[in-house]
């Protein structure tokens, strides 16, 4: 009997070390909890016999759950089994921003979906960790007024060669008449671009006084919205993080993470299961859905940016690009909200689809294709052209880049 009590007690012990150690690293933590726990009542049939009825269910109780996370898994991690990179591309962490370039190094991506390749690059950064905007330095056209771009992978150019992306691009059509910064990079949202300019990070990456800066240029995506909210599982822990008060103004809390209450800490926890994030709304990227709590909060970082650009320099305009597809509903409906609160608050934008008719429903001349929805050198170069005739109001240089 004694023996019996020591084995149980050890695997008892060994299954809870599991549990933690899977939480703590495991991709699929749940699942292979279940399948510990499911383990032991096994081995509970032989050690404690008369409670058998008890076992049996607990073991077929925990086998249907973990074939049910074990499911959820497998079924939104199928896709990216077809995709393959290489290259010599890293991100950088940061204390302020959650993640970066490394500065002053050119580095190489190339994507291929079932077996086509999507893109073969080069990332040339800056010293300040930013994306080359143009063939020249900043720092050779000194007299010039400055253009700032801010965004994500769809503004860095994720996908694209330097000389393809939206600021690049927005550089050649204008005829170098404009210092161009691409402050974009890849998961970057509204809250980088907030907290870039609330820490003092622009004034140092870029070289212009402050009158100098002419347009501040925002891309603007649905996902952007569960960024600020902190639901995408790459920056949910390390990342900028604002609350919005009663006022409408947000104030900045540190990294996602940081201060959180018990109730907190356990809905971390639980949304590191594949079928927790199920039943919630979310799924391999995001831990639940949004509520419209998350797009009050997103407004209200974009708008407090533009009050910050308003501040701190007096002569600029403040523009949304904003793209409404890449929403996981398919609805449009996270992208409506978007364009009325950001209008609400009275704020410029300018719908991509209208610039790119079809883009909202994914038309593919405008995309890399395959797998991928960030947009091609095409496109960003008919949204330069918009850029440079509709908000700049200057004659475009150069011919159209060809489709792809």
């Amino acid at each position: 009997m004694l023996g019996k009590v020591l084995v149980g007690s050890v695997l008892t012990m060994f299954a809870v070390i599991i549990s933690f150690a899977a939480l703590k690293g495991f991709s699929a933590p749940y699942l292979w909890i279940l399948l510990t726990w499911a383990s032991v009542f096994l081995c509970a049939l032989w050690l404690a016999p008369r409670a058998r009825n008890v076992w049996i269910g607990l073991v077929a109780l925990v086998g249907v759950l973990a074939g049910l996370e074990g499911y959820f898994w497998a079924s939104q991690n199928w896709i990216f089994t077809e995709i393959k990179k290489e290259g010599t591309f890293e991100w950088v962490p940061d204390d302020l921003l959650g993640f970066r370039a490394a500065r002053g190094v050119a580095q190489t991506e190339s994507k291929s979906y079932k077996g086509k390749k999507l893109y073969d690059v080069v990332y040339t950064m800056d010293p300040n960790g930013l994306r080359v905007a143009s063939a020249h330095p900043p720092s050779t056209k000194a007299n010039l007024p400055c253009v700032l771009f801010f965004g994500g992978a769809y503004t860095f150019g994720w996908g694209l060669n330097d000389q393809e992306t939206l600021p690049y691009r927005v550089s050649v059509r204008s005829g170098g008449k404009y210092r161009v910064y691409n402050l974009g990079f890849i998961t970057h949202g509204a809250q980088q671009m907030l907290a870039s300019l609330d820490h003092d990070l622009v004034s140092k990456e870029v070289e212009c006084a402050p009158r100098d800066v002419k347009y501040v240029i925002y891309s603007a995506i649905p996902d952007h919205v569960r960024r600020a909210a902190g639901l995408r599982t790459i920056d949910h822990l390390h990342g900028p993080r604002y609350v919005l008060g009663a006022d409408g103004a947000v104030s900045y809390q540190g990294q996602f993470g940081e201060k959180q209450t018990l109730t907190q800490k356990i809905e971390n926890q639980l949304a590191k299961s594949w079928l927790y994030r199920k039943l919630v709304g979310g799924d391999a990227i995001y831990y639940r859905r949004y509520r419209d709590a998350d797009v009050a909060l997103y407004v209200a970082i974009v708008n407090n940016a533009r009050k910050r650009v308003t501040s701190l320099y007096p002569d600029a305009e403040f523009h949304v690009l904003l793209w409404e597809n890449d929403d996981l509903d398919r609805s449009g409906a996270l992208a409506k909200k978007m364009l009325k609160g950001l209008r609400d608050a009275g704020l410029t934008v300018h719908r991509i689809d209208e610039i790119l008719p079809g883009a909202a429903e994914d038309k593919p001349e405008y995309f890399l294709g395959g797998w991928d929805p960030h947009p091609n050198a095409f496109a960003d170069d008919r949204i330069a052209e918009f850029v440079v005739g509709h908000i700049f109001k200057q004659k475009i240089i150069l011919p159209r880049a060809p489709s792809k």
